[in-house]
């Protein structure tokens, strides 16, 4: 009778240290298959922001795009996701669940990989876009007399 006892105890922590371990390593993929996805997403965003006559507003963008990719819309799901124009590119920002903070930010410049990585940031950075870097200026040519 004691060993039946100590066998379900023993079956009871090993299931639950499984089901801890599960779910401890959920969160780590999850955020490997985003940050795998996010330039597929940033392409997505960008060819919405280019070719979606008439023209969408930019808070409409990574919704349009993800209608359109069902495979990003499972990834990215209960994420908050903003976008901002910038020219020709755009800038996405996945945001915490909760929306207060960013986790990654990515441009169409650079279709290869995720610019910054924010949730490995400490202290947690605001749900904000980095600032642009400024445009080259131009000075018109002045002309002959």
């Amino acid at each position: 009778m004691n060993n039946i006892y100590h066998l379900k105890r023993s079956l009871g922590l090993g299931l639950a240290a499984l089901l801890l371990a599960g779910c401890l390593s959920c969160p780590r993929e999850h955020e490997e298959a985003m940050v795998a996805a996010l330039p597929r997403l940033t392409t997505a965003v960008q060819g919405a922001a280019l070719y979606s006559m008439p023209p969408v507003p930019d808070n409409q963008l990574a919704a349009m795009a993800l209608k359109a990719r069902p495979d990003l819309a499972r990834i990215f799901q209960g994420y908050p996701i903003l976008v901002r124009r910038d020219g020709t590119n755009v800038v996405v920002l996945v945001c915490s669940p909760d929306g207060t903070h960013a986790l990654y930010e990515d441009t169409s410049r650079t279709p290869d990989k995720v610019d910054t990585l924010w949730c490995e940031q400490k202290p947690a950075h605001p749900a904000q876009f980095t600032p642009a870097p400024p445009q080259p200026t131009t000075t018109p040519m002045k002309e002959k007399p």
